[in-house]
């Protein structure tokens, strides 16, 4: 078996990766950077910046949707793969940070911020 390089994505604190496929994948983190990959991870390219907002959480159900969540109540969603990542929520300086986020289907998901004790329940893919 050989050996497969790595690509270093410079991006202090990475803090969650989800693979759709043995191809398709997201990462996000503190930066607050989205990069995705097509290729397995041999390259990752920026998606998507967050001005200021750590993402903490990412899930893709697809290769076109998938939803993100992190500091200030943020939840981002995408229905393109990632090329436009849609604000959903977001209140700036609430303090409260959504830590995870997980879809069953397109329609149904929650996420839960443990700096306030919150979970929220979408059934209509995160419009609200």
């Amino acid at each position: 078996m050989g050996a497969r390089p790595y690509q270093e994505v410079s991006t202090p604190y990475l803090n969650c990766v989800d693979f759709v496929n043995a191809n398709t994948g997201t990462i996000v983190g503190s930066t607050p950077y989205i990069y995705r990959t097509t290729n397995g991870g041999s390259n990752w390219i920026p998606q998507f910046h967050d001005n200021g907002n750590a993402l903490n959480s990412v899930q893709l159900l697809d290769e076109n949707y998938g939803a993100a969540c992190g500091t200030n109540e943020t939840i981002l969603r995408t229905t393109n793969g990632g090329i436009n990542w849609i604000t959903q929520k977001h209140i700036p300086n609430s303090g409260i940070a959504y830590d995870d986020i997980f879809f069953t289907n397109a329609s149904t998901g929650f996420t839960v911020g443990l700096s306030a004790g919150n979970i929220l329940k979408t059934t209509n893919g995160g419009t609200n």
